[in-house]
């Protein structure tokens, strides 16, 4: 069966204006993205990637352009319609794992479930990113990797369409990366989750069945990945 259209993006632009001089930091990006794949958006620090991810899950609107997610046009939402948008249907993993320090693991995974409609189990949530014995500790009695899991846990427990990913493994070491990384492919095919992964680091791209390459502000490549690996096959 055909996998059915999820997200639609038509001819985006974002400029700013820095004094005098405007800065294009996205222009005229198209491309589609379909239920269940696990994408990776590549592409070096200043080439845009991180406006595309803000505009993706609500939190900045475009200059031009739209975005659609299935029927509905998010780039027509307004404000209240965002604040739902990125509740109910963007799951959000960003490098730094902004946990609560007063709360544990669990109760951090409980305070992003509290507002949502249809959340998962949180037990069975942190059990299956491996924290199952851990959810009663502190972010501090926690490691790196595991603060991520926890992070992850969150997004997960929302039970959105899209988990958002913004350089998930930049602030861990390598093999505590690949952890990661096999916890968001675990998720993509146990969860039946679209996974958007944004990254500077080329080799995660070998894992996506769909990569997005970009540079000053376009997209330069959008393709299937037809050798797709295992992230335990990732080296850098």
């Amino acid at each position: 069966m055909d996998k059915k259209l999820l997200i639609k993006v038509e001819d985006l632009s974002k400029h700013y204006q820095m004094g005098e001089v405007k800065v294009k930091a996205l222009q005229d990006a198209y491309f589609q993205i379909f239920e269940g794949e696990f994408v990776v958006i590549l592409g070096p620090s200043g080439s845009g990637k991180s406006t595309l991810l803000n505009i993706l899950g609500g939190m900045d609107k475009p200059t031009e352009g739209r975005v659609f997610l299935r029927e509905e046009e998010v780039t027509k939402y307004n404000e209240n319609q965002l604040t739902k948008y990125r509740r109910d249907k963007i799951g959000f993993v960003f490098q730094f794992y902004n946990l609560m320090a007063n709360l544990t693991a669990k109760e951090n995974v409980e305070l992003a479930t509290e507002i949502c409609k249809d959340s998962l189990d949180i037990d069975g949530v942190l059990t299956s990113v491996g924290l199952g014995e851990r959810k009663d500790h502190f972010p501090s009695q926690l490691s790196g990797g595991e603060q991520q899991r926890v992070a992850i846990a969150r997004a997960v427990a929302k039970n959105p369409l899209i988990l958002l990913c913004d350089e998930p493994t930049g602030a861990l070491d390598y093999k505590t990366g690949i952890s990661i990384l096999s916890l968001l492919n675990k998720i993509n095919i146990e969860y039946k989750k679209t996974v958007i992964v944004i990254t500077h680091n080329a080799p995660i791209a070998q894992m996506a069945n769909r990569v997005i390459k970009m540079g000053s502000g376009r997209i330069i490549d959008n393709r299937i990945n037809e050798n797709q690996i295992g992230p335990e096959g990732i080296e850098w």
